[in-house]
Order: C-alpha cells, then structure tokens, then sequence
C-alpha cells in the first residue's frame, strides 16, 4: 500500500517505483499473478482491463470444507466487478486467504455505496500476496492470499 494507494488524491501518481518494486517480485509472484500485477494496460485509465472507475458488484466469503468431519477449513473471497465500460465483469477469486480486511466509510446520504474504484496494488509479505484496494468513496479492501484466479466476462 506503499506505492500507488498512499498516493489517492495526488495529482502527480506515479506508477514507476510500483511497477520497479512489483518487478523485482518477478521469481516469488505466480506467473499469472506477476503477470496482471505487472501489466501496464490494468491501470491504464482507458485501457478495457483496467480497474480504475469499476463498479463492485459483490463481494463473496466462503469457508471451505475437507476432511472427513470437514474439520479442515480455509478461506476463499471472490470479488465481482463491473469494469468501467460496463462490457466486461471482472472476477477476483483468491484462495487460501490468510486475513482480510474491509474498511468502510459509507453513510447514509452517499448514493453509492463504495464508488468507483481508484486504484489498486499488490504487494507480497511471505508467503503471502497481498492485494489492495481503494474506492472512491473512502473504502478500502485489503486481502492476503495464496493464490489468485482472475476471470474477464463479456457482457452482451
């Protein structure tokens, strides 16, 4: 949360000591990972996978089950939104979280709930990824995890 999110508000963000430090996470990232971290054109402001000005459509928690009384537990978040251009909802499913935190200004004469996303970032504290993310309207989510799928859906 060092890089990009401490800089909201700023009118001079810049992106070069993010993408320096996310590079240098190159061998301990999952490649998948690494490479949506890394990738320019998911914070590039008219670029169609960005999520700048996306929409939260919902969030889920799911504690998941094994054993043979389900006595082994873990944690699974998925996060649904609707990217800017309302053609596409874009799915965060991270597995294996270890914590997460969601921080919440809302009040009752905002019309929208959480906003439009601002920004993003990733960061890693072994053996976790982390994955921030700041709305608009004061919000912040905050997600340790294993691993991470990210599905893009057509809409339309």
């Amino acid at each position: 949360m060092k890089y990009l999110i401490s800089q909201i508000g700023s009118p001079n963000t810049s992106f070069d000591d993010y993408f320096s430090y996310i590079s240098s996470l190159q061998e301990v990232l999952p490649k998948h990972i690494y490479d949506f971290a890394s990738g320019y054109h998911n914070y590039e402001l008219n670029s169609n996978h960005t999520l700048h000005d996306a929409w939260l459509n919902q969030v889920k928690i799911q504690e998941v089950s094994k054993g043979e009384r389900g006595q082994q537990r873990s944690l699974n978040i998925t996060i649904e939104l609707l990217n800017a251009y309302h053609d596409k909802i874009i799915t965060f499913q991270y597995k294996n979280v270890y914590e997460y935190d969601f921080s919440s200004v809302t009040s009752p004469d905002k019309k929208v709930a959480h906003g439009d996303l601002l920004i993003h970032e990733f960061s890693y504290e072994k053996p976790y990824i982390i994955h921030y993310i700041a709305f608009s309207n004061g919000n912040k989510f905050r997600i340790a995890f294993e691993d991470m799928d990210l599905v893009y859906t057509d809409i339309n």
